[in-house]
């Protein structure tokens, strides 16, 4: 389970350049834990949207921030980890992620799936 708010810098920091929402050491812990793991599947799990843009009136509550191009802000941390899964060729690793609202299970490369009903991503629930 990652901390993702007490490392991150301010919802009205400028967009366009780095930010943190992990901090260093957790997000250096988080790549080596997932390139030293034998596990089948990784599951990772953070208690802000990573994908989704969450507005804070004029400024961004999560990581996404809606602007086009390389990552700014919060972005540019979460792509370091990326990159390094990538470069470590570490693969099977799923993301559960959550808003106020509902649990979201982004999947890389294929459609993401959401809940529909408050706090279930299961069907019938």
């Amino acid at each position: 389970m990652l901390d993702v708010r007490t490392y991150r810098n301010a919802n009205t920091a400028d967009q366009t350049k780095p930010g943190y929402i992990l901090g260093d050491a957790q997000a250096r812990r988080l790549a080596d834990a997932l390139g030293r793991s034998t596990a089948t599947w990784k599951i990772v799990q953070a208690d802000m949207p990573l994908g989704l843009v969450v507005p804070d009136g004029t400024a961004i509550e999560a990581v996404a921030n809606n602007l086009p191009g390389t990552p700014g802000g919060r972005e540019t941390e979460l792509a370091w980890v990326l990159r390094e899964i990538q470069r470590r060729r570490v693969r099977n690793v799923v993301w559960l992620t959550a808003t106020r609202r509902r649990t979201t299970i982004p999947q890389t490369g294929r459609r993401s799936r959401t809940s529909t009903r408050s706090g279930s991503s299961c069907p019938g629930r």
